[in-house]
């Protein structure tokens, strides 16, 4: 039975410091903002990327956030288009 107890133990000490150390630990005073923009002549993914983002993010990083948040499958846009931006601030 200690044997039992003591792998019970061992398994919730395992996975609380796992958790704990792949966990976002910091605080997430993150707020977000929306914006809708309608692509125009000239407009590029990577553009308006680099028009929003914060300053500790990579436009790369920003134009799959914004990809990933419009469900597009790839950098093309067409004008007319709205994409929705999240702005964090």
């Amino acid at each position: 039975m200690r044997k039992y107890v003591f792998i019970f133990i061992t398994i919730i000490a395992v996975f609380s410091i796992v958790s704990i150390s792949f966990g976002n630990t910091g605080s997430s005073n993150h707020i977000v903002h929306y914006k809708s923009i309608e692509v125009t002549t000239g407009d590029t993914l990577w553009e308006i990327a680099q028009d929003y983002k914060q300053e500790n993010v990579s436009i790369i990083e920003y134009v799959s956030i914004i990809k990933d948040f419009n469900n597009m499958k790839n950098d093309t846009i067409k004008i007319g288009q709205q994409i929705i931006i999240p702005i964090y601030k």
